[in-house]
Formats: C-alpha cells, structure tokens, sequence
C-alpha cells in the first residue's frame, strides 16, 4: 500500500478504537459534504456506528444533532454516548426545520422522512446504499427547492481528522464495540447479523480469541 495512504495514531489510541476510524470517517464525510456549520439543526437516519460517525462529526461543527433509530437498545447507547436518538415514528411530530438530513440507511421510507424533514432549501445527504433505486418524493424536492447529495466512502483528510478526534475525545466508544469474536466466532457473528438475533453497532474480529464473547 503507498505510504501516503497512512495515517498516524496518536501514542495510545487502542486498536479497537482504531478498527473504528473507518466506518465513522464514512459519517464525517457526508457531514462534510453537506458544509453543516454551528447551529444547524441536523437529522442523522440510522444509528448505526455510520450514522453515529455522522452525527459525532456534526455535533463536533457546533450542530444540533437528533438520530432517528427504530432500536431502543441502539437508542439507549447513543443517549449513553450524549446524542439525542428518537424513535422514526416521532419525526412526523416535528417540523420540517431541519438544515441537514444525512440518511445512512436509504431505504424508501427514510429517504421519505429525510426529504420531508430537511425545511426549504434544505439538504440531504444520502450515505446508506439499500437498493439501487428508491421512490423519491419529488413534488416536495422541486417545492422546497431541496439539495440532494450522494456521499460515498470518505477521503484522506476525513480519516486524519477522526483518528485525530479519537485521541482527544472524552467519550467512551467501547459503548459502541458490542461483539468480540476470534476465528471460531466469525461465521456465527455474520450468521446472527443476517438472521436477526443480534444487531449489535460494532463487532471487532480479535485473532487471539478462541470464541466469541457474548
């Protein structure tokens, strides 16, 4: 790999936290893209440890952050980790005063309630691949005159600049890390993944483990 795609670490940023520099420097760069400023009112659809790298870089700017999170379990992490989260069916009780959407899920339904929930003018990121096509609500873009940008995967910078938030962050991220798996445990992780049981925000392959720890 070119030696400029490297990023230093800061002595003393642990390996798990490292291991999450890449899915939540996907969340810096749409916020990124989307120029949040200090004082935007932003809505983060997912709270997924995507979702959680988008609204961490946006609380970081100075915004007003809310998550949308069918989870309650997901829910209580994110209210642990000081982020307000809100079940999606509370979003059709607030106004559409939002500067900012970013939906790291886009599936039909939230690519609807981003679109609706970002005011005039209003721009929404979509960061979260479902499928390859959506139904658009295309009557309230055009009236609302709404921005919509793709954001995919992330640059240098955006990985320099959360490895660098990492070392400094108060917060504890080992909120987020809710499965540890060896070898012997990595099948099952994706099993429980795929067939629902679990739904945890991150999973850390660990070589030296003999079996997941659950």
């Amino acid at each position: 790999a070119p030696a400029a795609n490297a990023t230093p670490l800061a002595a003393g940023l642990s390996p798990e936290w490292a291991a999450l520099i890449e899915p939540l420097t996907v969340g810096e760069h749409g916020v990124r893209l989307a120029a949040v400023e200090a004082g935007d009112r932003v809505l983060v659809v997912g709270g997924g440890v995507i979702g959680l790298g988008a609204a961490f870089a946006a609380a970081r700017r100075g915004a007003e952050v809310t998550i949308s999170e069918p989870q309650a379990e997901r829910r209580e992490v994110i209210a642990g980790l000081g982020l307000t989260a809100v079940e999606p069916a509370a979003l059709a009780e607030l106004p559409p005063h939002f500067a900012v959407a970013l939906d790291c899920v886009a599936r039909p339904e939230t690519v609807a309630a981003a679109v609706r929930a970002v005011g005039r003018s209003g721009t929404v990121v979509l960061v979260g691949i479902w499928s390859d096509e959506v139904p658009l609500p295309v009557s309230r873009v055009v009236e609302n005159e709404t921005r919509i940008v793709g954001s995919f995967a992330y640059r240098h910078e955006d990985f320099e600049d959360v490895a660098a938030w990492l070392a400094e962050t108060d917060l504890d991220l080992d909120r987020l890390i809710e499965l540890r798996v060896g070898f012997d445990g990595v099948i099952d992780a994706f099993d429980r993944y795929a067939d629902g049981s679990f739904d945890g925000i991150r999973t850390i392959f660990q070589p030296d483990l003999e079996e997941a720890s659950r």
